[in-house]
């Protein structure tokens, strides 16, 4: 076996707005080898140009692909690998019901909650500022789970918990 396949190698994902990218750092020589394709977000129906849909099998495929691909071109085994690491777009969200299946996923330039934002302002808007230093946004929590609750009823009445594309 060669001294190459004896390395040693970090992985680190990066989930951007418009493509995934895989890095690979060789430790002993610190030789950076990346992958990156890109990737687009659908416009979401019923939404008038305000909702994106985050194509989850498109992403993990995206990632399967760049990761073999450095993997490939390092001359390294998935073995050979200490550790992974992961970052993403920033306001990203993946709703989740309580048997972990996708109830809405969303890119960061998702702007389907914008109504549901708006009357956050308008009841708790000085609160939610007070208590938080935030003001009322598409992205936050509350708003994207009201959108779920009016576009599908039966979702909203399981327990539902988030998972931070952040």
């Amino acid at each position: 076996m060669s001294e190459r396949h004896q390395s040693r190698f970090l992985m680190g994902f990066d989930l951007g707005g418009s493509g995934g990218r895989c890095l690979l750092i060789e430790l002993e020589s610190a030789k950076i080898t990346t992958a990156f394709r890109t990737w687009t977000h659908r416009q979401a129906p019923n939404t008038s140009g305000w909702g994106f849909d985050l194509d989850l099998d498109q992403v993990w495929r995206v990632l399967g692909e760049t990761s073999r691909e450095v993997l490939d071109r390092a001359d390294a085994n998935p073995d050979q690998v200490l550790g992974v690491a992961a970052t993403s777009m920033r306001h990203g969200m993946v709703l989740l019901d309580a048997g972990g299946r996708e109830l809405l996923a969303v890119p960061n330039r998702d702007a389907r909650a914008v109504g549901e934002a708006m009357e956050l302002a308008r009841e708790r808007g000085e609160e939610l500022f007070q208590r938080t230093g935030q003001l009322a946004e598409p992205h936050l929590c509350r708003c994207p789970f009201a959108v779920v609750g009016s576009t599908r009823p039966r979702a909203s009445e399981e327990r539902q918990r988030p998972a931070q594309l952040e």
